[in-house]
């Protein structure tokens, strides 16, 4: 993150600048942690790894915590452990797959 980078509120949706603690304009929203990026393959990864666990295991109980840390850079409006509109997520998931997945070649189409 460079110094000219902003946040989006999270209660009144206003774009701050970095160096705001709390929104400009409703002095309720805090800013957000930031957030370091996933690396390239990550989430494609985990998500067969989930799949693969969901299919072929005996286990009962399974931990999603490393799926769900590789979605921690989606650009969600909210953390990823919170709750987020399903459909914004579905969307976001499936762009960040698609150009993992696609990679140079997907770009080129």
């Amino acid at each position: 993150y460079g110094e000219g980078d902003g946040w989006k509120c999270a209660l009144c949706t206003c774009d701050n600048d970095w160096s705001l603690r709390a929104c400009a304009v409703c002095e309720a929203g805090e800013r957000p942690e930031r957030v370091e990026p996933v690396p390239h393959g990550a989430l494609l990864r985990q998500l067969q790894r989930t799949f693969r666990f969901m299919r072929d295991s005996d286990m009962r109980a399974f931990d999603p915590s490393p799926l769900v840390e590789a979605c921690r850079d989606l650009g969600l409006h909210f953390r990823v452990t919170a709750q987020n509109d399903s459909s914004e997520f579905l969307d976001k998931l499936l762009e960040r797959l698609e150009r993992e997945a696609g990679g140079a070649a997907g770009a080129a189409v």
